[in-house]
């Protein structure tokens, strides 16, 4: 698997960690945890790459959900896991 990695151009890894990062940001933590632990044991870049894609990805829909709460005056409750190294709800 790290080979592959490191045979994409940056352009490719980047978009890779992309998906890879939109896709774990909605999974529970146990999930993401379990699937960063598979991507870094080849290569440890590629795992903290999407370590710290998927933590930015939950940051950013936990501050959508500051807003929409301010907006709406309602919280409503999300399903996505609370980021890698925290438990599930």
């Amino acid at each position: 698997m790290g080979q592959i990695y490191q045979s994409f151009e940056d352009w490719e890894r980047d978009e890779l960690i992309n998906n890879l990062g939109d896709a774990l940001s909605i999974c529970v933590s146990r999930i993401q945890e379990e699937v960063v632990h598979n991507f870094a044991r080849p290569d440890e870049d590629y795992g903290r790459r999407i370590r710290e894609n998927v933590a930015q990805k939950i940051k950013a829909m936990k501050e959508n959900e500051r807003l929409m709460y301010g907006v709406f005056g309602k919280r409503r409750s999300t399903k996505w896991g609370g980021g890698i190294g925290k438990k599930a709800r």
